[in-house]
């Protein structure tokens, strides 16, 4: 999935929300506190309720401009990106992306027919968030 929309808030405020959204993860999973230097390269077992475990690893940290991760089961590979371009000191442009590779071909095909099946309802659900981060943040 892959979608681009621009936010009336700033570049530094998106990724803040982000960023904080991570760390406060990192906290429940692990019980460790980080701060955003400590992120890059940085992974843990994350616990997925009726899902099991998979490894998230932060792949890249940009302050203000992107930040990629991935998970990664014995099923597949989720990454997943944020793009961050700044339009002005108010506003800014996301393109957010997420890639799956799949172990095995029947496992591609199960997560082909999903991911296709379910796309719509998820980009709806995501700009319904962003929305709900670009009115949050507005009020803060």
């Amino acid at each position: 999935m892959e979608l681009t929309q621009s936010l009336s808030i700033s570049a530094k405020q998106l990724y803040h929300v982000l960023i904080t959204s991570t760390l406060a993860d990192i906290k429940q999973q692990t019980g460790q506190e980080l701060s955003p230097k400590d992120l890059k390269g940085y992974s843990f077992e994350k616990s997925f309720q009726g899902q099991g475990k998979t490894l998230f690893k932060v792949l890249k940290v940009e302050p203000d401009t992107c930040y990629r991760y991935e998970l990664k089961s014995t099923k597949n590979t989720y990454t997943v990106s944020y793009e961050i371009k700044k339009i002005d000191e108010k506003s800014c442009r996301l393109h957010y992306s997420e890639k799956m590779e799949s172990v095995g071909f029947l496992q591609s095909m199960n997560d082909m027919i999903v991911g296709t099946l379910m796309s719509p309802f998820k980009k709806k659900r995501f700009k319904k968030m962003l929305t709900s981060i670009e009115e949050n943040v507005g009020k803060s």
